[in-house]
C-alpha cells in the first residue's frame, strides 16, 4: 500500500525571487502535480502531490513557481526523507538500505556520500578529542588493501575507544613520514602502547613517531607465525 497526500501551500502568495515582494505577483494556474517522496508512516511508503504553482511577477517581468520548504527544486524526495536515507546504510550495505528503503542505488549511494563528506570531519574531530583526553591510550596501526596485491593504506585506531582516528595513505616508511611532515596533528596524541604487526616499518615508524611507547605485536600475527613453524 502506498499513502498519497494532496498538499496545498497555506499561504495565497509567495515572494519574487527577484525584488522579493508579493504586491506585484500573481497567479497562471497548475502546471501539473509532483509526486515527492515523504518519510513513511505505519510500515508504508508516503508520498506528496505537490502542485506546481506559476506564478509572474509583473514588476519583474520574471516566471517563476512555487517553492517548497520541505522539497528542494526539481527533486523527487523531501529534505527529511534524505535525512533519514544514511541512518539506513549505517552498519549495512548500500544495496541493502536501497532495497529496504525502496529507493534507487544511485540515490541512496549520493544522499549517503554527500552526509559523510559533511560528517566524517565532525566525527573524526571528535574521535581525536576523546583520544586526546584519554587516559593510558593505547593505538593500534595496521594497513588495509585497496587492491590486494596493489594498493594498501594504514589505519589508526584508538583501541580502547573503539574508533578509527586517520588512515594514512600507504605503508612504507617513507609514505608514513611524509604524511606526518604534512599532518603533524597526531603528534599531540600520548599513547602508553601502540599494537601493530610485526613488519619492521611500522616498528621503525612508532619509534620514530612515539619514541618511548611499549610496541606489541598483534596475537593474531605472533600465533599465525608460531602455528606455521609448528606445521
Amino acid at each position: 500500500m502506498h499513502f498519497l497526500f494532496d498538499v496545498e501551500p497555506t499561504a495565497h502568495t509567495q515572494s519574487c525571487p527577484c525584488c522579493h515582494s508579493t504586491l506585484y505577483v500573481i497567479h497562471r494556474g497548475v502546471a501539473y502535480t509532483r509526486k515527492v517522496r515523504n518519510l513513511p508512516a505505519f510500515g508504508r511508503m508516503v508520498s506528496l502531490m505537490l502542485p506546481a504553482i506559476r506564478m509572474t511577477c509583473t514588476s519583474c517581468d520574471v516566471s517563476f513557481v512555487w517553492s517548497y520548504a520541505c522539497v528542494a527544486p526539481g527533486k523527487r524526495y523531501t529534505k527529511t526523507f534524505e535525512d533519514s536515507l544514511p541512518s539506513y546504510v549505517m552498519g549495512a550495505k548500500v544495496t541493502h538500505a536501497a532495497k529496504q528503503t525502496q529507493t534507487p542505488v544511485t540515490t541512496t549511494d549520493r544522499v549517503f556520500k554527500k552526509w559523510m563528506e559533511k560528517e566524517s570531519p565532525r566525527l573524526q574531530a571528535e574521535c581525536m578529542q576523546e583520544a586526546i583526553q584519554c587516559e593510558g591510550l593505547v593505538l593500534g596501526i595496521d594497513d588495509f588493501a585497496m587492491r590486494k596485491g596493489h594498493t594498501y593504506n594504514t589505519g589508526l585506531h584508538d583501541l580502547r575507544g573503539n574508533t578509527l582516528l586517520d588512515v594514512i595513505p600507504g605503508r612504507t616508511v617513507s609514505e608514513l613520514r611524509e604524511y606526518y611532515k604534512k599532518y603533524p596533528r597526531l603528534f599531540v596524541l600520548e599513547p602508553v602502547a601502540v599494537v601493530m604487526d610485526l613488519a619492521r616499518y611500522y616498528h621503525t615508524f612508532i619509534t620514530e613517531v612515539y619514541p618511548h611507547v611499549i610496541r606489541i605485536a598483534d596475537c593474531f600475527h605472533v600465533n599465525r607465525y608460531v602455528m606455521k613453524v609448528l606445521q
